[in-house]
């Protein structure tokens, strides 16, 4: 199988997520030679310097376990989303970036936030409300599935380490919700 042959397959399959997942591979491999100078573009809250971050934040990644930790659980959100919303999916995903990078730039300690994790608690959260307010038992069955796998990310929304963006967590999951709310009502 040729590169573009397993690109075709793997967007039929995958679908829009797997563009993002593929920009967030391609940053951290900058990043990497770089020697992570592109985490100066990160969110540094009520900064005009960090207000790019709220874009591109969720593409850079503090170290290579950082980037690891977020990798899979966007890849499957990212294939949740795809699959259930192909059509909606490039507008939902820039609703929760930007609902929650605006969120920590406002709100979020004086730091630098780095990572997914807040779209990917944004995904979680709208993902998860969208199947109990939708009324469609496939997004029902997919809101249980996600509740059981990642149940504990609940807890990331806590202050548990100075090293940890919580707030982008918490924001992440609040945009997520309220942007299912939305959609639904």
């Amino acid at each position: 199988m040729t590169a573009t042959e397993l690109l075709t397959f793997a967007l039929r399959h995958y679908g829009p997520g797997l563009w993002l997942v593929l920009a967030m591979i391609t940053v951290e491999l900058v990043n990497l030679l770089t020697l992570r100078r592109l985490n100066g573009l990160g969110i540094v809250p009520r900064e005009a310097a960090g207000l790019p971050g709220i874009l591109v934040s969720p593409l850079l990644h503090n170290d290579l376990r950082h980037f690891l930790a977020n990798f899979l659980p966007l890849l499957v959100l990212c294939f949740a989303l795809g699959r259930l919303m192909p059509l909606q999916f490039w507008w939902i995903i820039a609703a929760l970036v930007a609902g929650t990078g605006v969120l920590v730039w406002l709100l979020a300690r004086r730091c630098l936030h780095l990572g997914a994790s807040g779209l990917i608690y944004g995904l979680f959260g709208f993902l998860t409300l969208q199947g109990f307010l939708g009324g469609h038992m496939l997004y029902l069955v997919v809101s249980i599935v996600l509740l059981v796998l990642y149940s504990g990310l609940l807890w990331g929304v806590l202050p548990t380490t100075a090293r940890t963006s919580w707030e982008s967590h918490l924001f992440g999951l609040t945009t997520g919700l309220a942007l299912a709310w939305w959609k639904v009502f």
